[in-house]
């Protein structure tokens, strides 16, 4: 202590220095020894508090942006170990931080400086105040002062005009927050209703609604729903009705927590009914928006619902509270069942580890249980969802007793059997008795299993469908006797399959293939004769539009080949003949050859290490074939095929097959040849990867050197393009690592959906790419340019008010006025085909452009030449006022004859002139040409004609003097 309380002070001393780097080295060398956690008897706590003070006493102005971050840290480590050795100092010095900090967050105007002080006061609060929750509360009974400071503090700030530290101010009121709990929430009194009056009041702060609700929303979890709504009061039902905080309801959707129904029952229920004798009475009394108020006000009440049963506490005692009548509003109010079926559910599911809850929720079900049976098995309804219904239905059968579970079950089959039940009520029968399947005894398993035979084969799509998925949940039963029961009747369930396979609807497809994966995951796929019978089907699913058929039936290929593999025969023996049986799908149409291809190469994908090469002889002897083929679908497949040869086999297969994969990449029918043209740019790029030039340019034929040529300058130019973006980025510092464009030479994709993804991707993308470069160049997406024109006032406009039409307009009038305010300045600031400004006055407005007949003929012949007298060939202008800035140029009017025609020489001025600009553009066409050379010869002749006119006119006057 004697070592360290001396150095302390001199780190101190440097620390309050005038040196900008003695400064900053100093804070950054206290910090470092804080954050080592010296001993106790090194660093005792009267020693660290001292250390604290004195960091209080010289921070950094708010000024000092360089100071500021070092100084936090330093604070910010000495608290950590100051909480860590004696807690109740580190409290006492918290207020003196929070202070200097909101001096920061009220002065400064830096992002950094904010996010680092909000990272120092949420160390300071954990450390300080919520690891140590137990004495704070002791504290808190004896002298809060501090706390309250903070609080005041906090409030202060949010005060302020400084929209900059607003965000970060309320992520530290959130923080703070989580000291108090609900037995201290008394505390919090003034601040949870000052930001509640923020939400209200203080519409500019809407881009920082995101930090205000999750600061309210941790004060809820905190104080709990009662306290705040008592902050926060719902006076929807008093004195006519105050909407102001209307808002409360929405926000609690998504924070109640840990809250008690009993609450609900006596203060939400209660409001919930008056706000729906109020909408009935507006209804009829014709005040049609007070009665939509009322009743959105109630659906957002029993909204809360869900969320409260999620996270309820003391359910046994407050569930049967409300039991009864929540069965009431099942039966009686249709808009209402989502919401209660969900809420119950939701009881079920989160609370099924808790005995005591579910013993008290499992007393109901056989009263919840006919309910929510004779609303599943009505007419299709469009005010409720049948599927939440059925999930609530699912829940409770799951606690109910076996012998309520069984009796439902008989009657569910009794209903079946009879002639009188509608058609359109068998499918929710068969969907509630799929759901019962893992409780009911092995029996009725047995019986159900013979029953379902009949659904498989009828040509009802709804009921095959369920058929099968009553088929499917029996085959997937947990249970081990229900495990025991699906083995002994293996053989059933394949004669199922095997017989409604002629029957089956593309709706159903699904769920068989399902069917079919969990009776080869039970068999380990020994029954050869099933497997080969069911093998055309996957095959056909395997180009299905469903995604998910397609997966399973990926899935099924990948379990037969694992199967075979793992049979413990020769494996190069078991896959080849696994390769053949899917190769007599070959010798089908069009369709089932591609799907064949198809599934050939992705078991290449799967095993690519357990082919022989005989194996993939004869493979890639098949794909040569059919790449003649003059269907486009098979032409396709082949190259997929190719290219996951490519991209998986190894560099040594790849070599040896190279000219027979060039051959059969390049040798499709001429009728397709241009639309698998990107494709094959694709693979010749990997085989560039993976081969040399020389020995890929070698397999290639004569024909189709330049091709070759093409896809080699394609890769360079993408190489360069990414080094030169790689060093752009190095000098522009962003520090982006350009590992993720490079593409290693050889990398096997993750599996083969991504590798015929990432395919059609690169092919899309350069298509696209291109075609955007040639014919979209220059143009702009055309937007909506409707525009709505609102009140002054700011409210809102009411649609159905016919005059409403007249603010609906064609664009932005605003923008149309900026428009035409640039429009008249161009016009007033004009320039001429010399560079020279050109600005009209207001005598300017119908003046005479000119009246000189040669020089009006030499303008309709040369419509770019321009004069400075009045006869100049100027465009036609509207008037505009004199510019403030610049003076009007002369137009030329001085220069007019008011006796003759044409423009007369002024003294002390210069001559009037014309004059034709070149321009070099016109001398690359030779059409431009002709017509430059036409127009020159037309100024000439006119201008010949003017000096001959003059000529003679001077020669007749120089007589007459004579």
């Amino acid at each position: 202590t004697q070592q360290v309380k001396p150095l302390c002070e001199c780190i101190l001393k440097c620390a309050s220095s005038k040196s900008h780097h003695l400064h900053v080295l100093s804070l950054n060398i206290l910090q470092t020894f804080l954050v080592q956690a010296p001993h106790v008897t090194c660093l005792p706590s009267e020693l660290n508090y001292q250390i604290i003070q004195v960091l209080c006493q010289t921070q950094p102005k708010p000024h000092e942006i360089d100071f500021i971050e070092p100084w936090l840290g330093a604070v910010q480590a000495a608290v950590t170990h100051l909480s860590d050795v004696n807690a109740s100092d580190a409290q006492s010095i918290s207020p003196n931080i929070f202070a200097v900090c909101f001096e920061y967050l009220r002065s400064c105007h830096n992002s950094v400086i904010f996010n680092r002080i909000v990272s120092t006061l949420q160390i300071v609060i954990t450390k300080c105040l919520i690891e140590h929750k137990d004495q704070l509360k002791q504290d808190i009974a004896r002298n809060s002062s501090f706390l309250d400071k903070i609080l005041e503090s906090i409030k202060i700030v949010l005060l302020d005009n400084n929209p900059d530290s607003l965000p970060h101010t309320l992520k530290i009121q959130a923080a703070f927050f989580r000291i108090f709990d609900r037995d201290t929430s008394e505390m919090l009194r003034t601040n949870v209703k000052f930001l509640a009056e923020t939400v209200k009041n203080r519409p500019e702060l809407a881009p920082h609604s995101a930090h205000l609700e999750h600061a309210l929303s941790v004060a809820v979890e905190v104080i709990g729903v009662e306290k705040f709504i008592e902050y926060v009061p719902l006076k929807f039902t008093q004195g006519g009705g105050d909407l102001s905080n209307s808002w409360v309801l929405p926000f609690l959707k998504n924070c109640i927590k840990n809250e008690k129904i009993s609450f609900f029952k006596e203060f939400f229920i209660p409001m919930a009914t008056e706000l729906r004798q109020n909408a009935t009475q507006l209804a009829q009394a014709g005040d049609e928006v007070n009665a939509k108020i009322c009743e959105t006000l109630e659906s957002q009440i029993w909204d809360l619902l869900p969320r409260l049963f999620k996270t309820a506490t003391n359910v046994e005692q407050d569930f049967p509270l409300v039991a009864k009548l929540l069965g009431t509003l099942l039966q009686e109010r249709v808009d209402l069942r989502n919401n209660i079926s969900t809420a119950l559910r939701q009881l079920v599911e989160h609370h099924i580890e808790d005995e005591e809850v579910i013993s008290c929720v499992r007393k109901y079900s056989k009263n919840y249980l006919p309910i929510l049976f004779n609303l599943y098995i009505e007419i299709e309804s469009k005010y409720h969802n049948k599927a939440i219904i059925l999930g609530c239905l699912a829940s409770f059968v799951k606690i109910s007793s076996s012998e309520i579970v069984e009796s439902y079950f008989n009657k569910i089959g009794t209903m079946l059997n009879s002639a009188e039940t509608l058609e359109a009520t068998r499918p929710a029968l068969l969907d509630i008795g799929s759901s019962m399947l893992p409780y009911i005894k092995i029996s009725q398993l047995a019986l159900t299993l013979k029953q379902t035979g009949h659904y498989l084969t009828t040509e009802n799509h709804s009921l095959q469908k369920k058929g099968y998925l009553a088929l499917e949940r029996m085959l997937n039963l947990s249970k081990e006797e229900q495990i025991q029961f699906v083995k002994s009747n293996i053989k059933s369930f394949k004669w199922l399959i095997v017989n409604s396979a002629s029957k089956l609807n593309p709706t159903s497809k699904k769920h068989r293939l399902k069917c079919i994966f969990s009776i080869l995951q039970t068999t380990e796929c020994e029954d050869s004769k099933f497997v080969t019978s069911i093998l055309p089907e996957v095959i056909l699913s395997m180009k299905e539009i469903n995604i998910e058929v397609r997966n399973i039936s990926y899935n099924i290929l990948l379990l037969i080949g694992k199967c075979a593999l793992e049979s413990g025969e020769d494996k190069h023996e078991v896959l080849e003949g696994l390769f053949t049986k899917i190769s007599a799908g070959l010798a089908g149409s069009d369709h089932m050859q591609s799907c064949t291809i198809l599934c050939l190469a992705k078991l290449v994908h799967e095993f690519r290490y357990s082919l022989s090469d005989d194996l993939v002889d004869k493979l890639l002897q098949a794909v040569y074939a059919f790449s003649e083929s003059t269907s486009k679908l098979i032409v396709k497949q082949c190259l997929y095929f190719v290219n996951v040869f490519v991209s998986v086999m190894g560099i040594g297969f790849v070599m040896e097959n190279l000219k027979a994969l060039v051959t059969a990449m390049l040798k499709w029918n001429k009728s397709v040849n241009n639309q698998f043209l990107l494709k094959v740019k694709v693979i010749i790029e990997k085989m560039l990867r993976k081969v040399d030039f020389e020995n890929v340019s070698d397999a290639f034929p004569i024909s189709h050197k330049n091709l070759l040529r093409n896809v080699r300058k394609c890769v360079d130019k993408r190489k360069r393009q990414r080094e030169s973006n790689r060093e752009r980025r190095v000098e522009a510092s962003i520090g982006e690592s350009d590992s993720s464009t490079v593409v290693t030479r050889g990398l096997v994709p993750a599996g083969f959906d991504e590798l015929m993804l990432s395919d059609e991707e690169m092919e899309r993308d350069r298509h696209t790419r291109k075609t955007k470069s040639e014919k979209g160049r220059g143009k702009q997406i055309k937007k909506s340019k409707t525009w709505i024109q609102e009140d002054e006032t700011g409210d809102p406009i009411d649609f159905l008010d016919p005059k409403s039409s007249d603010r609906i307009l064609s664009s932005n009038p605003k923008k149309r006025e900026k428009r035409q305010k640039d429009a008249d300045l161009e016009e007033a600031l004009s320039f001429n085909e010399e560079g020279k400004l050109i600005v009209t006055d207001e005598r300017g407005s119908k003046m005479d452009v000119g009246s000189n007949s040669e020089t009006e003929s030499i303008q309709t012949e040369t419509q770019s030449t321009t004069t400075a007298g009045a006869s100049s060939t100027r465009s036609k202008r509207s008037t505009v006022k004199k510019s403030k800035f610049h003076k009007p140029l002369s137009d030329g009017r001085e220069y007019k004859s008011k006796k003759a025609g044409g423009d007369m020489k002024r003294r002390n001025k210069p001559d009037p002139y014309a004059y034709l600009p070149l321009n070099k553009g016109q001398l690359r066409i030779k059409r431009k040409q002709k017509k430059l050379q036409g127009t020159l010869k037309a100024i000439l002749k006119k201008t010949r004609k003017g000096y001959v006119n003059g000529r003679k006119v001077r020669h007749t006057r120089n007589h007459k003097l004579a």
